[in-house]
């Protein structure tokens, strides 16, 4: 997993990213408009992540998160941010735990 890169906030690491070419917004992805999660559409794909870089809230532990940088074997690269810690989302969290760390 490579975390060499240093981002001062969240939003400067996704629009230095975006540039980069991590266009998709894995987030996005956790449902669909029916509520049925659209991430079935990825089974069968492997997801490596390729950097992780956490932020913490300057003056309200509710800020902090994790960015997950992400590519899948067929190229499609993308992001996916959660809550860090208590406020973690379960459900990201076991999406994270399916996929592999590059290293």
């Amino acid at each position: 997993m490579n975390t060499t890169k240093n981002y001062e906030t969240l939003s400067v690491a996704l629009n230095d990213l975006i540039k980069r070419g991590y266009k998709v917004d894995f987030n996005l992805l956790k449902e669909n408009d029916e509520g049925k999660a659209a991430w079935d559409e990825f089974i069968g794909r492997q997801f490596n992540i390729v950097e992780m870089h956490r932020f913490d809230g300057m003056t309200n532990v509710d800020d902090e998160s994790v960015l997950y940088v992400i590519e899948t074997k067929n190229g499609i690269k993308g992001t996916l941010v959660d809550a860090y810690g208590v406020h973690a989302d379960p459900a990201i969290t076991d999406i994270i735990k399916g996929m592999k760390f590059d290293r």
